[in-house]
């Protein structure tokens, strides 16, 4: 039985969803694919259960940022979600959410997830029913296909539920308890069903607030680290974490006395198959302490590294470009050397941390790196990568030049007089003979590189040159002799 999209999908997912998205090509292309399987999904899916509609709807504001289909079956409508991103500050980095709504009551805009009515379904079944950070089509695809093969097997169940006014009350009275557990100051769930419907009426947007902010909170909850604990068996940090709660939903008790059962008998539970557990691969994508770590540890280990490299080519540069005649020469001291390496260093550091941010799947993947290679991301960082590696040879290309031009900058001393080569790209320099000199003055001084003398060289024409150098050096002793034969007033200043 063919299956009517009720609002032109198709037509709709082209001119609005991805003009909003309004990303470069190569991200609306995964997006394009994902949304393409998921409408022949969810059509496969009407299909195989003989339904004559399915609505899609696509939504921008409000409750969801986008696309639900609907699928309307006689006392409930059961939907498939995708939504781009989250709708509420709290929750605006879970992005590429898969998941199930369904709705009991038309009148009121409460649904509900396959998590809060499992247990009337089937009380043993604790897995995954929600997958955050689906990055790609394979992710996606194994994803979607644990959730429908959940709903295909639940969904005479649901049928009959749904039939029986007490049980879709009651429902939704257990979403009601959870609203009040996750939302502050939000007792209007507390009262009676027919009050409710009422202020829905008289409160409709504090109403549609309240359960903004719920089902937000569900999915920072379902999207954060104490529910991928437990998705990857580490059942004591999981409850340590939910414990952290102030407060907790009615599946949230009944997942942490599970939870307990199983690490007192010392069993596991597999509640995800590894290619669906898109939480995992999400939280390394966020990136947690332990990813931070590494990254700083990486890049701490490699800015000595990058360091070495510049100032390499720091002296290979004054080597090359001091003359044989050249006593002195000001650039070859680590205090002229230093500032202008560590400068490119650090930001060729940052740089490289940026790449290993891109890149930390690999790092912290280890060994799967079949895993790390399928994990091509659907986020904008990863978008930047080639922009990112552009502008990393254009910095190169700078940076290797500044130290060139670092190298050569300072002053330069032979048998007859000075080069002052100050400034980056002074690089012929201005010559003065000893014979211009009128005086100099020398002040030692102790700093971060120990005892040091600074000569201020004072010209017949005004000009001023200060250098400062170690106290105890050869080559300036050797220029002292020079200076005293040629007259010139040295002045020492302790």
């Amino acid at each position: 039985m063919s299956v009517i999209v009720s609002i032109g999908m198709e037509n709709i997912v082209r001119r609005y969803f991805f003009v909003w998205l309004n990303m470069k090509r190569g991200k609306i292309d995964v997006m394009q694919e994902i949304l393409t399987a998921f409408r022949e999904k969810s059509a496969e899916f009407a299909n195989r259960h003989r339904l004559n509609t399915m609505e899609a709807e696509l939504k921008f504001r409000g409750l969801d940022n986008g696309l639900e289909i609907r699928c309307p079956f006689e006392k409930f409508t059961l939907a498939f979600v995708w939504m781009y991103r989250g709708n509420h500050p709290a929750d605006f980095s879970h992005k590429n959410i898969l998941s199930c709504r369904l709705y009991f009551d038309d009148e009121l805009p409460i649904y509900c997830l396959l998590y809060d009515i499992i247990d009337l379904l089937d009380e043993n079944d604790f897995r995954c029913f929600f997958f955050p950070y689906i990055e790609s089509l394979s992710r996606f695809t194994s994803c979607f296909d644990v959730l429908l093969s959940a709903v295909d097997k639940y969904l005479p169940r649901i049928i009959a539920l749904s039939e029986d006014d007490a049980v879709r009350r009651m429902v939704i009275d257990r979403v009601r308890r959870d609203v009040c557990a996750i939302v502050p100051n939000s007792r209007i769930f507390e009262i009676s069903e027919d009050e409710l419907r009422l202020s829905k009426e008289i409160k409709p947007d504090y109403l549609e607030k309240c359960l903004a902010m719920y089902h937000a909170g569900v999915r920072v909850r379902f999207g954060g680290s104490a529910y991928n604990y437990y998705l990857c068996g580490d059942y004591r940090r999981a409850l340590k974490s939910f414990s952290a709660f102030k407060s907790h939903t009615y599946y949230e008790k009944r997942l942490m006395t599970f939870m307990g059962g199983l690490l007192e008998r010392g069993s596991s539970y597999e509640a995800v198959d590894e290619r669906a557990n898109s939480l995992n691969y999400g939280m390394l994508r966020r990136g947690g302490y332990g990813v931070i770590l590494r990254i700083a540890v990486l890049c701490a280990l490699s800015m000595p590294i990058i360091l070495l490299g510049y100032m390499a080519e720091y002296y290979t540069t004054v080597f090359v470009t001091t003359g044989e005649n050249i006593i002195f020469n000001t650039a070859v001291l680590l205090r002229n050397s230093l500032l202008p390496c560590v400068a490119v260093s650090a930001v060729g550091t940052v740089l490289l941390g940026y790449f290993f941010w891109l890149n930390r799947y690999k790092i912290c993947l280890g060994r799967q790196k079949e895993n790390a290679l399928e994990h091509t991301t659907a986020s904008k960082y990863e978008l930047l990568r080639p922009t990112l590696k552009k502008a990393s040879n254009v910095l190169y290309i700078v940076s290797v030049m500044y130290v060139a031009l670092a190298a050569c900058d300072g002053c330069s001393f032979a048998e007859g007089g000075l080069y002052d080569r100050r400034g980056l790209f002074t690089i012929q320099g201005v010559y003065y003979s000893y014979d211009e000199v009128d005086k100099i003055s020398s002040v030692e001084h102790n700093d971060l590189f120990g005892e040091t003398v600074s000569y201020s060289f004072r010209m017949r024409d005004g000009t001023v040159i200060d250098i400062r150098c170690g106290a105890q050096n050869d080559k300036i002793d050797r220029l002292k002799k020079i200076w005293e034969s040629r007259k010139i007033e040295i002045i020492s200043q302790k």
